[in-house]
């Protein structure tokens, strides 16, 4: 169940729980005003997560556990600033507590565990279990906004475990002006226009730029038209910024690529310790037993920039030992999200009709998106977020249909920052990689020494199964929230 105290069917559902929506739109009773009103002036705050923060118990179940049946109940309170409260409502305090210490967040593991209690009973004797959650998990994203990216863009800023430090961009899809344009349209489409955005390197260490328009569009976002943003880029350099992000916060930083490595191959040139000061690091990159999709060898994003890839690998090479988040003196592994796991993500017009239902468009309007060729009208149409969506996959569906035999989309990028958040996403193996940077059939081909045969220790964990279900599953409910929150729409 989902209670929305920005409407008045949520506030009629808490009432029937004895639940005051007054007082649960500040806090969840009087004695827990001062936590809410913390957590409120910590939404607007740049750098903080909101009521995230303070989250009640994380939903990860469909229902409680069967032996709490009918004793207890899970719900999600979504607030109007966009925030998301996970929990359960139970008819005595023991029963909420005990539910607050079964289900517990995958990210609590990650950033070291969580504090739990009760609150005090409402009118009614209903209590509130919560969890306490760690600060969410800061992140630097850095890509070269077209279709997917977009796509991981309105993912990230959807995800209530995010602290969305700063976006830096690179050329790939499209000129690194242009993706510099749409991130910032994008951004502010998802109403976070106080992300800081950092133009990045123009033009590959040593190749010529190559750009995908066929793949994305001539501006990257497929059919999508967007207002130019209205908050302009960051003065400063990308790698600079990145160097001075995690300078700032060592071993606190998470950083996902989700194009070309160019801007990380510099930043590791100019700051060789930087693997030390991250907390962990995802690429979406590489074909590692899998085919490429750009030559029969090669991934597109490690095909732009070869040399770049070849550096990062060999900057993590020496100093990584093991995954997960490192300990004093290791550096983590990056997780590795090749087209052997992003390929198994296939966005199809059924999933898309899900996502417009979720966003509050009328089902008659919603089905047609969930047909051949998907059309975005009326409701479908009013609500931003979700119009431009359908109008950058429509471009995405019919290049797949035409090179991959199917009328939907892979969509890359949004699985490896789902990943990034949540590591039980996916299954991965620990190998040493290197880059083909040569000429011929082998050139930007992901190397994986799976027999050992090199005698190098691992440098990468190369993700071989996700969960792209479960993936997609939450990209719908994620995206779709947003784009009802971004328009108003009750759901």
């Amino acid at each position: 169940m989902t209670i929305d105290v920005g409407t008045g069917d949520g506030r009629a559902v808490l009432a029937t729980a004895g639940l005051d929506p007054t007082t649960l739109t500040l806090g969840l009773d009087a004695s827990a005003s001062a936590m809410a009103e913390a957590s409120c002036r910590a939404a607007r705050a740049m750098r903080k997560g909101g009521l995230p923060n303070a989250a009640l118990v994380v939903a990860a179940a469909d229902a409680p556990p069967i032996e709490l049946e009918g004793r207890a109940e899970l719900v999600t309170v979504r607030f109007p600033w966009g925030s998301l409260l996970r929990g359960c409502v139970g008819a005595d305090p023991a029963v909420a507590a005990g539910v607050a210490g079964l289900l517990a967040p995958a990210h609590e593991q990650r950033r070291g565990g969580s504090s739990r209690d009760v609150l005090p009973a409402c009118s009614s004797g209903w209590s509130l279990g919560f969890g306490a959650m760690a600060a969410p998990m800061p992140l630097i994203l850095d890509v070269d906004t077209g279709i997917d990216d977009a796509l991981a863009l309105l993912y990230a800023c959807a995800s209530p475990e995010v602290e969305l430090l700063a976006v830096t961009c690179v050329g790939g899809n499209v000129d690194a002006r242009q993706v510099a344009s749409n991130t910032r349209a994008v951004l502010e489409l998802a109403g976070r226009a106080d992300v800081p955005v950092f133009l990045g390197r123009e033009q590959p260490l040593v190749k010529a730029l190559e750009t995908s328009t066929e793949t994305h569009g001539s501006r990257g976002i497929g059919y999508a038209e967007l207002p130019e943003a209205g908050r302009p880029l960051q003065p400063g350099n990308a790698s600079d910024r990145l160097i001075e992000l995690t300078r700032s916060r060592p071993r606190e930083i998470a950083l996902v690529t989700l194009g070309p490595l160019t801007n990380l191959a510099v930043a590791l040139e100019w700051e060789p310790s930087l693997p030390s000061l991250l907390h962990s690091f995802v690429l979406m990159g590489g074909a590692y037993r899998a085919p490429g999709n750009t030559t029969p060898t090669s991934e597109w994003n490690v095909h732009v920039d070869p040399d770049a890839a070849k550096a990062v690998f060999a900057g993590w090479a020496a100093g990584s030992s093991r995954a997960g988040k490192p300990a004093a003196g290791d550096v983590a592994r990056p997780l590795a999200m090749g087209l052997d796991v992003t390929e198994q993500a296939r966005f199809q017009p059924e999933h898309l009709r899900h996502l417009a239902v979720r966003a509050g468009a009328q089902p008659p309007d919603a089905d047609l998106l969930g047909r051949k060729p998907i059309d975005a009208i009326e409701s479908v149409a009013a609500i931003p977020v979700l119009r431009f969506i359908a109008d950058a996959l429509r471009f995405y569906f019919e290049f797949h249909e035409k090179y991959d035999g199917f009328y939907g989309a892979f969509i890359h990028d949004p699985f490896a920052v789902a990943a990034a958040i949540d590591r039980s996403l996916v299954r991965a193996e620990p190998v040493f990689v290197d880059v083909e940077t040569g000429s011929g059939l082998a050139h930007g081909m992901t190397v994986a020494d799976w027999r050992g045969l090199t005698r190098k220790p691992a440098n990468v964990d190369v993700a071989v199964e996700g969960d792209a279900d479960a993936f997609i599953e939450r990209f719908i409910d994620r995206v779709g929230g947003l784009a009802a929150r971004r328009s108003g729409v009750t759901r």
